[in-house]
């Protein structure tokens, strides 16, 4: 579950590309066709803090669903 949630958002290039809808994936491949730094980079860090929050989400979800595991 962690590491689904940024692919939800950035990872959608085929869906994108099937259905012609305009989104990240899609400027993502833009972005690294015309050689656009900054937007690369953007969507990048972008999908690095929904990585990170996917982590925690999932580290609470076990702390919570789990009695064996515990908080010190």
């Amino acid at each position: 579950m962690a590491f689904t949630i940024p692919g939800v958002f950035t990872g959608a290039v085929l869906t994108e590309t099937i259905f012609a809808w305009n989104g990240m994936g899609q400027y993502f491949i833009k972005t690294i066709g015309t050689n656009d730094i900054h937007g690369t980079v953007a969507i990048a860090a972008f999908g690095a803090v929904l990585t990170a929050i996917g982590a925690i989400l999932a580290d609470i979800a076990v702390v919570v669903l789990d009695p064996r595991v515990r908080v010190s």
